[in-house]
């Protein structure tokens, strides 16, 4: 991981497994996806000023992927990509950009300690991958521990993706919008932001516990050391760090800035 070098793009087709997988109308099960290196369309679609960024995620998922266990017409897989779980959504673009570019990435990191910038090679492929406990039980039921509330809830998919985007754009309750988006019911009737916003802290964080525990994904949380000082701290990856889709020019950067 502490690599100060990136390897050579691998771009090509290659093979994944989901770790929840798409449930078809059909109560069948897909995990297996195959995956394309990203091109100039692609990256053209990043770039694009007057898209959502959801609709941008949704096209190059879309263009990306060519197959989804038995599905692997077009149509198809752009119908399917909106009804994937979150945490298969986050997982297939970190495979597509393994597939493009390969496992390594650079990442820029401000040590909290001593506050100094350095960098470290993260590699992708060692990223720890939760699967679903039960990838067919995408509702399940909860009572909350402090108001005993009977809370029916559902696993947080692309559409619910979108609608978080929307309610962010207003930055209003927006936490607990998020939360809004995995309940299907709160005591037998539909539940409002306002049922939401009156709950205890500590019903919240359960609702937050417990769609950790039934949801799956990849983990991009990760320890680095500071070069520096030594110390070790936690951090997150996300494909909006530099260093995700053009590592190569990210590391120039990097070098020109510390040689300055």
């Amino acid at each position: 991981m502490m690599n100060p070098q990136v390897e050579e793009a691998k771009s090509s087709v290659d093979s994944f497994e989901l770790p929840c997988g798409y449930l078809d109308p059909d109560g069948n099960l897909h995990t297996d996806v195959e995956v394309r290196e990203m091109t100039g369309e692609e990256e053209e679609i990043l770039a694009a000023k007057n898209m959502p960024v959801i609709k941008k995620l949704n096209k190059i998922l879309a263009r990306c992927t060519d197959a989804i266990g038995t599905f692997r017409d077009g149509l198809d897989i752009e119908r399917i990509i909106p009804d994937l779980t979150q945490g298969d959504r986050v997982y297939l673009l970190f495979a597509i950009r393994r597939a493009s570019l390969g496992n390594d990435m650079p990442l820029f990191i401000k040590c909290p300690q001593c506050e100094q910038e350095s960098h470290v090679v993260v590699d992708l492929s060692e990223l720890e991958v939760k699967k679903m406990a039960d990838p067919k039980v995408r509702v399940y039921t909860e009572t909350l521990p402090k108001t005993k509330k009977t809370v029916v809830m559902k696993v947080l998919t692309g559409r619910g993706e979108e609608a978080i985007s929307k309610a962010a754009q207003t930055g209003k309750d927006i936490i607990s919008f998020a939360i809004l988006t995995r309940i299907e019911s709160m005591d037998g009737r539909p539940a409002s932001v306002r049922d939401l916003k009156t709950l205890p802290l500590a019903d919240r964080n359960f609702l937050r516990d417990v769609w950790e525990d039934h949801e799956g994904g990849i983990d991009t949380e990760i320890k680095v050391t500071c070069a520096q000082c030594e110390h070790e701290f936690d951090t997150n990856l996300s494909v909006g760090d530099a260093g995700f889709f053009n590592p190569l020019a990210a590391l120039k950067n990097w070098k020109k800035k510390s040689s300055s």
